[in-house]
């Protein structure tokens, strides 16, 4: 599946499907006030200092299911 998380870091944007984020940070939720930076306006984000390490995962487009058993076939 295409990845739902867009990571802003100074002008770029990168998109992922899983964040880590290593150090402190804050969720912001502003339904009336909507982050005018973000394409679309964003309600909900979470902001960090620039020097907090953020790591950014992908998955592949399948993933196995652990709950169910993996056969041939």
């Amino acid at each position: 599946s295409l990845p739902a998380i867009s990571v802003k870091q100074g002008g770029k944007n990168h998109r992922c499907h899983e964040v880590e984020i290593l150090g402190n940070c804050k969720i912001v939720y502003r339904p009336h006030k909507p982050n005018k930076s973000q394409a679309g306006g964003a309600r909900l984000w979470i902001e960090t200092e620039p020097e907090v390490e953020i790591i950014r995962k992908f998955f592949p487009d399948v993933e196995l299911e652990e709950d169910k058993p993996q056969g041939f076939g």
